[in-house]
């Protein structure tokens, strides 16, 4: 990456995160990828796979707790004393 910077070939596009762009054209191969997706009760699960092998894996953990969280401000709001 540092190379095709010095190089002139690529360019900064952001830092945060760190992207660059080609300056240059690429070959037109293209690589069948498929997008796997499990989504349980608490886990959701993502995948990345090619013919030969995983390429990205992912696990999402499901917040539980809104529901609880939800409650205890209903509860702060009716308990609020009116101020006149």
């Amino acid at each position: 990456m540092r190379r095709l910077l010095k190089q002139g070939l690529a360019k900064v596009v952001r830092y945060k995160p760190f992207t660059i762009q080609l300056l240059y054209d690429t070959t037109t191969y293209t690589q069948l990828v498929n997008v796997e997706i499990d989504i349980g009760s608490k886990v959701v699960e993502v995948s990345a796979v090619t013919n030969k092998k995983e390429k990205f894996s992912a696990e999402i953990e499901i917040r539980t707790d809104i529901n609880d969280l939800l409650l205890e401000r209903k509860g702060y709001r009716r308990n609020k004393p009116i101020h006149m």
